[in-house]
C-alpha cells in the first residue's frame, strides 16, 4: 500500500495509520464508505475529547479517514474501472488546535546538547530514532 501523506508532504508511518484505523473501526467499521461523514465520526470525536486526547491527535485520525475517502473517490477502482465512491466526500470537520498546543520556548543548554547529539548520530550512523 502506498504511503498516505499529510499536510506538507510529511510521511505518516503505516503503524500510526493502522493505530488510527483501529481506533476508528468501532465507530465506522459497519458503515459503507458512502455513509462516513462528520455525523458518523462524532461519537469518535466526542470519546477522544472526553478522554482528553489532544485535538491534534484527533485531527490526525480524522485525516486518515479523509485520505481513505478521497482515495476511494479518486484513485481506487473496482474490477470494472469505476471508483469506489461516485463523488469526492465533503471535507471533514477538524477540532480547533489554536491555543491548545504547547508554547514555544527557548531550549536550555542541556536540551541543545541533546538535540545536536541526536542530529549527529542520525547523520553519521544512519540512526532513524535518537534515544538520547
Amino acid at each position: 500500500m502506498p504511503c498516505l501523506r499529510f499536510g506538507k508532504g510529511g510521511k505518516v508511518s503505516a503503524d500510526k495509520i493502522a493505530m488510527n484505523l483501529d481506533q476508528l473501526f468501532p465507530f465506522i467499521g459497519d458503515h459503507p464508505l458512502e455513509q462516513i461523514h462528520d455525523g458518523t465520526l462524532k461519537a469518535f470525536v466526542d470519546q477522544e475529547t472526553e478522554r482528553r486526547i489532544a485535538p491534534k491527535s484527533v485531527n490526525n485520525a480524522l485525516g486518515v479517514v479523509a485520505t481513505v475517502l478521497n482515495r476511494a473517490a479518486r484513485v481506487w477502482r473496482d474490477e470494472h474501472g469505476k471508483p469506489w465512491l461516485k463523488q469526492a466526500p465533503p471535507m471533514l470537520s477538524r477540532l480547533c488546535v489554536k491555543e491548545k498546543q504547547a508554547k514555544a520556548y527557548p531550549l536550555s543548554w542541556e536540551e541543545q546538547d541533546r538535540l545536536f547529539r541526536c542530529k549527529d548520530k542520525r547523520r553519521f550512523k544512519g540512526i532513524s530514532r535518537c534515544e538520547v
